[in-house]
């Protein structure tokens, strides 16, 4: 079984909300595989989390409970990887970053508006 991990640079609630469906809406429409366990994953702490009040009062008044949310350090990604069973999808943003980034040969997709890491801007 491969772990399909969504990966989000949440900061702040729209780009959280946003994030979030995206991850859903791109594995519903191409993911249709039982031997796969699609992760949405906020890439912050998950105390950080907490102190995003506009979040999660959102998330609140929807009824969401941002407990259940999934954050990277819950998450053994070393033994995922490992054993190659590590699959990563980028949501805005475009590159994985310090601890992370031993893991980009995981990343299969991006979906972000930035320029992509290593580009230089036409402008």
């Amino acid at each position: 079984m491969a772990f399909r991990l969504g990966f989000s640079l949440p900061s702040n609630n729209d780009s959280t909300t946003k994030s979030i469906d995206d991850i859903r809406l791109f594995f519903q429409k191409c993911c249709h595989d039982d031997r796969k366990v699609v992760i949405p994953v906020l890439n912050i702490p998950a105390d950080q989390f907490r102190l995003r009040t506009e979040t999660t009062c959102f998330f609140r008044k929807l009824g969401i409970n941002y407990e259940n949310l999934v954050f990277t350090e819950q998450i053994n990604l070393n033994t995922l990887h490992s054993g190659g069973k590590l699959v990563i999808t980028l949501v805005d943003h475009n590159a994985l970053t310090g601890s992370l980034e031993k893991f980009a040969d995981c990343v299969t997709s991006i979906f972000d508006h930035h320029i992509l890491h290593g580009e230089k801007s036409s402008k």
